[in-house]
């Protein structure tokens, strides 16, 4: 009777947030999507760095839409580690992400504090990160331009301004994670300020909201339950998926990506694994379900993690909690 009253809870609770997700999710596409995001949350939010008590390497290689001209890639490494001296940890991103005829380049830090309370664990902190933005004017053809015997002239005043200079953007984060008894929620707040002299882009604002829950069907096998759900403050996206693992060391999966609850965007196929005891490589691959998938041919993405192992220090640690599925 205990057994099926836990799975009965068990079952409910992810009923409610998978209600959660598919309620609120209306119609846009991913900002920058990524179907690995439950397995390097850092890349999401902030707030999940050093929580392991380990120094992390992250590197994520995502080729969306194969054999779609000027189909988006998006290529990132962060590195993560706890800063004891400081209560809570620090992390770093570079990031390029190409996509038509644009191309953007960033960096981003940021710093998080960790506390431990009866209530749970809580992670917040702020970050900051600054971001070029080029395009290919070359590969730009206006309706009044003229590109005839090696010519190149757009004829439009706005197009030429924007592309008369680099433009830079600055991106300031606020973000949040809580987690209690292998529930756990983040929350992140991102700001894109544009700084340069033409106004070629217009500042964004971005809300994300992740959650996850685990359980544990034996000593050996779990599964989690993972969510995330985003918007612009114009449309909401809307990320879901579950993974099966075992001893925590393989792993696989799906995730869905949707527009709305009568529409949905792609479905990925999840399989990875440790390599070794501080090597871990997980694989995507996305199936285009919308009407795209007649000019493209799928999407690949790989997430590389190197642990580094614990921190190691020679003083009395701050109150935090060791949580290697995070």
């Amino acid at each position: 009777m205990y057994f099926l009253k836990r799975i009965k809870t068990i079952l409910y609770t992810v009923y409610i947030l998978l209600v959660v997700s598919l309620v609120s999710s209306l119609g846009a596409q991913n900002i920058i999507p990524s179907s690995l995001y439950a397995f390097d949350k850092y890349g999401i939010n902030a707030g999940y760095a050093g929580l392991n008590g380990s120094k992390i390497l992250s590197l994520n290689l995502r080729e969306q839409w194969l054999g779609l001209a000027e189909a988006p890639k998006n290529y990132s490494i962060s590195y993560t580690t706890p800063m004891y001296q400081l209560h809570g940890s620090v992390g770093a991103k570079i990031s390029s992400i190409k996509s038509g005829i644009s191309n953007s380049v960033g960096i981003d830090l940021s710093y998080n504090y960790v506390h431990q309370s009866s209530l749970g664990l809580f992670s917040f902190g702020m970050g900051s990160g600054l971001r070029n933005m080029k395009i290919n004017k070359n590969k730009i053809i206006t309706p009044t331009g003229f590109y005839s015997q090696g010519e190149l002239n757009h004829n439009d005043p706005f197009i030429n301004g924007i592309l008369s200079s680099d433009d830079y953007m600055v991106k300031m984060s606020i973000f949040g994670v809580y987690y209690y008894n292998n529930i756990e929620f983040g929350i992140i707040f991102d700001k894109e300020i544009n700084v340069s002299d033409k106004s070629g882009y217009e500042r964004k604002e971005i809300l994300r909201f992740n959650w996850q829950y685990i359980y544990s069907y034996t000593k050996d096998i779990s599964f989690k339950v993972f969510g995330l759900i985003y918007t612009d403050f114009v449309l909401i996206q809307n990320d879901i998926g579950i993974v099966g693992l075992y001893k925590n060391n393989y792993l696989t999966g799906v995730n869905l990506r949707g527009y709305d609850n009568r529409t949905f965007d792609s479905i990925s196929f999840l399989l990875g694994g440790n390599i070794n005891y501080k090597l871990r490589l997980i694989y995507s691959y996305d199936f285009t379900i919308s009407g795209l998938q007649k000019v493209e041919d799928g999407t690949h993405e790989i997430k590389i993690i190197y642990n580094f192992g614990k921190k190691s220090v020679n003083r009395r640690l701050p109150p935090m909690i060791n949580n290697p599925r995070l």
